[in-house]
Formats: structure tokens, C-alpha cells, sequence
């Protein structure tokens, strides 16, 4: 929000394909790899690309690189970030996409 974005947070997976299957303004999604509950980022990412395949998404982790295996599917961002990291992942994702 702090970038000027309007920010849909969502509590679990399911609750982000519901909010994403009714909007046609978003213009990212942006998650972790780990969800919790055994929801993994990179499974949301790809059904949410089933349905919007124009919808460019960004992940984030905190896991060192050998832990994480996203092959080059997706866009990854490593924590700890600061703003102008966020920012500029943010507008490289959403320009690759156009």
C-alpha cells in the first residue's frame, strides 16, 4: 500500500481464487511460497494462471535457494526485501507481462 498499490490481502489460498475469479482489475499476484496449511505459493500461482493467464504473479521466500524449486517458472523474490526492492521486482514482473 505504501507504493501506491490497492492490496487484496487474503488469509488462505482458496480465499486468493475466489477474489482473483471475480476481479478483472488486478494487475498482480503476489504470494509466498509457503502458505501454511500445506498450500504452496507455486500451486496457487498456477491455478490462478489457469483461469487469468494474463495475470503476471511474483513469489517471495525466505528459504535459502537450494530449498526452494520453482524452476524458472516464476518470478522469485528473496526476503528480507526492503521497499524499492519490492517496487522494482513489482514493476519489472508487470512489465514483462505487457
Amino acid at each position: 500500500q505504501r507504493l501506491g498499490a490497492e492490496v487484496h490481502a487474503c488469509a488462505s489460498a482458496a480465499q486468493a481464487r475466489e477474489q482473483l475469479a471475480g476481479s478483472e482489475d488486478v494487475d498482480l499476484m503476489l504470494s509466498d511460497i509457503s502458505l501454511g496449511r500445506g498450500e504452496r505459493g507455486t500451486e496457487l500461482a498456477a491455478s490462478v494462471r489457469q483461469h487469468l493467464p494474463q495475470l503476471p504473479a511474483l513469489l517471495m521466500t525466505g528459504y535459502a535457494s537450494g530449498e526452494v524449486d520453482i524452476a524458472s517458472t516464476w518470478p522469485l523474490l528473496r526476503k528480507p526485501f526492503d521497499r524499492d526492492t519490492l517496487a522494482a521486482a513489482i514493476a519489472a514482473v508487470i512489465k514483462a507481462r505487457r
